[in-house]
C-alpha cells in the first residue's frame, strides 16, 4: 500500500460520516482505510461500511485515534488522516502523493480548501499559500489539516502525533515537520471542512486557538519569553496582512 488514512470517529454524525467514507474510496490510488471508533460503535459501523475496516479506540482523544488506526494499517510510505465531517476531493489524494514523489526531501504536503456550513453550501475558500511554512515558524499557522498527506518516516522520525493535545495536535505536527524539510503547496483545492455546532473546533474555539498558540510558542527556537511574543505579534501582523489572499468568500 502507498498510503494509510485513518478516520477517527464517534459515530454520532452518520450523514457526514457517509459523506466522508465516500470521497477517500473515491480514489484510484493504492491506500489503506480504516476507522477508528468507541467499542460500543464498531458493530453498527461494520455493517454501515463493510468496504472499511473499523477499529475499537483504547486510548483517550482524537490523536491517539488516529495514531491506533495507522498502527493497525501497517508501513505505507504516506499517511493521512481525515476528520468524520470533512471531504477529500476528487485526485487530491494522488496529487499529493505524486508531489511528495518528486521531492524526496518533501515531508508534507498541503493545499486550498473550501469551507461549508453544516447543509454543505459554500462559506468561504481557504488559500494558505506557499509562505504559509514561514509564518508557522514564526508562530501562526494559516494551514488547513484536511488534505494533508504525510511521509510516514517523517512522522515517526519526530515521536508521531501528540496525543496529549487534544486539538491542535496537527498545528503541533506541521509545526514539528516544517524543522525537518519543505512542505509543498499545492495550489489546488483538496479538501472541503464543514462548520457546524457539533464541531469540535468551533464548540472550542477560544480553547483551539489557546492550544495552537502553547504548540507554537514551545517550538520556537528562543528562551526569552519576550522574544517569544514578538514573533507571535509579527506573525499576527504578517498573517493579518494575508489574510485576504488566505481567506476567500466562497463563489
Amino acid at each position: 500500500m502507498t498510503l494509510a488514512l485513518t478516520i477517527p470517529t464517534l459515530g454520532q454524525r452518520p450523514s457526514y460520516l457517509a459523506l466522508c467514507a465516500a470521497s477517500v474510496l473515491d480514489t484510484d490510488l493504492d491506500i489503506a482505510v480504516c476507522m477508528v471508533a468507541p467499542p460500543d460503535k464498531v458493530g453498527e459501523l461494520s455493517r454501515e461500511f463493510p468496504r472499511i475496516p473499523v477499529f475499537a479506540q483504547r486510548g483517550h482523544g482524537i490523536a491517539a485515534a488516529i495514531t491506533e488506526g495507522w498502527a493497525h494499517l501497517g508501513p505505507t510510505e504516506y499517511c493521512a488522516w481525515l476528520g468524520d465531517d470533512d471531504l477529500l476531493t476528487r485526485g487530491s489524494l494522488r496529487a499529493a502523493v505524486t508531489a511528495l514523489d518528486a521531492a524526496p526531501r518533501a515531508m508534507m504536503v498541503f493545499g486550498r480548501a473550501v469551507c461549508v456550513d453544516h447543509l454543505g453550501r459554500p462559506l468561504y475558500k481557504v488559500r494558505p499559500g506557499r509562505h504559509s511554512p514561514f509564518v508557522l515558524r514564526l508562530g501562526r499557522n494559516l494551514i488547513m489539516q484536511p488534505g494533508c498527506v504525510y511521509r510516514t518516516c517523517a512522522v515517526e522520525s519526530i515521536g508521531g502525533l501528540d496525543t496529549n493535545l487534544r486539538l491542535a495536535f496537527d498545528v503541533d505536527l506541521h509545526r514539528r515537520l516544517i524543522d525537518l524539510g519543505p512542505a509543498i503547496y499545492l495550489p489546488r483545492t483538496l479538501a472541503v471542512f464543514r462548520e457546524h455546532p457539533t464541531s469540535l473546533t468551533v464548540a472550542n474555539g477560544e480553547r483551539s486557538q489557546a492550544e495552537a498558540d502553547f504548540v507554537l510558542c514551545r517550538q520556537m527556537r528562543t528562551d526569552s519569553l519576550l522574544g517569544r511574543r514578538a514573533r507571535l505579534t509579527a506573525a499576527r501582523k504578517i498573517a493579518g496582512l494575508s489574510a485576504r489572499l488566505t481567506w476567500r468568500p466562497a463563489s
